[in-house]
């Protein structure tokens, strides 16, 4: 009787099976679309559990069959044609999401972080941009809108140094543009073939030094920076404390103080505090004083001469 009645059964699962072409379980009224339709409020569809082991022990496994993995990395499992493919991943096995543990891929050609359109790529923090890669590989920083390789704005800071390549034989430029408000012209830095590295440190402070040390730096009228030694600047000036010439003008050539041009020569002293003389040495000996005006000196005197004696005086 109970195989009769297991039968009847079995025969009749296929005859719903042969005329509607879908079954239901837990509903009269599968789905057209489906061939088999679960509904349940209390019960889930329990696919079948394989260790690795087993799953690729399956012979010839049918391309799109679903298995879950029980062991070494345990998730939904489903057969491609070639291997098994974790569930929400690619053909290559590394995934179609990145995960927040990160990814074990194995081709960076075939799996990478992007856009395979025309469309930049934002990465958000906090809901808000603050990364834009443009189509066209410009990367902007606090910018949507780059112009360059890589356009920041705001302040950039390197505790490494800061190197400007080439691969051309042409040095680049660090360049240093005026407010914005004023145009849009720059300053720029630029190096030239040198024979070793060289540093510039910047002074400490903003107190000027009162030494000279061992080159002042110069421009031309190119821009073109160069040293050039203090004696060199000096040789053609007077210096404060005298200069060794090696000829006196004799009317023609010759070293003089003086102007070369229609304007007078002017001596002056101008503090009108505390007055002070103007005074004349020759021989190492002072030889003529032109006083202030106002005091009770005499407008100019001849000092005295090597016996004492004075010379002359003017009142």
């Amino acid at each position: 009787m109970r195989r009769g009645f297991t039968l009847a059964v079995t025969i009749a699962l296929v005859t719903v099976a042969l005329a509607q072409q879908n079954v239901g379980i837990g509903t009269t009224t599968p789905h057209a679309s489906a061939l088999l339709h679960l509904e349940s409020t209390s019960q889930g569809l329990l696919i079948p559990r394989l260790t690795q082991a087993q799953r690729d022990a399956i012979s010839s496994p049918a391309t799109g069959l679903l298995i879950y993995q029980t062991d070494n990395n345990p998730g939904f499992y489903y057969y491609s044609g070639t291997s098994w493919i974790p569930l929400l991943s690619s053909s290559s096995g590394s995934g179609l999401f990145w995960s927040l543990g990160g990814n074990a891929i194995t081709d960076p050609n075939t799996q990478w972080l992007g856009t395979s359109t025309a469309q930049p790529l934002i990465i958000r923090t906090n809901n808000a941009e603050r990364v834009r890669i443009l189509a066209t590989g410009e990367v902007g920083i606090g910018t949507t809108a780059p112009g360059q390789r890589l356009h920041v704005v705001g302040n950039v800071r390197s505790d490494g140094h800061v190197l400007i390549q080439n691969t051309d034989n042409t040095a680049r430029e660090l360049r240093l543009y005026e407010p914005s408000g004023s145009g849009s012209n720059y300053t720029a830095f630029r190096a030239q073939a040198q024979a070793s590295d060289i540093t510039y440190t910047l002074p400490a402070s903003l107190t000027p030094t009162t030494a000279v040390g061992a080159g002042l730096l110069q421009t031309d009228a190119s821009g073109n920076l160069s040293w050039v030694s203090p004696s060199a600047v000096i040789a053609n000036a007077w210096a404060l404390a005298g200069n060794a010439i090696t000829s006196a003008w004799n009317g023609s050539t010759g070293s003089f103080l003086g102007t070369t041009n229609a304007q007078p020569l002017v001596i002056a002293t101008t503090n009108t505090t505390t007055p002070q003389p103007i005074r004349f040495w020759v021989g190492n000996q002072q030889t003529l004083q032109l006083n202030p005006p106002g005091t009770s000196a005499p407008g100019w005197s001849i000092q005295r001469d090597a016996g004492g004696n004075t010379r002359g005086q003017y009142a």
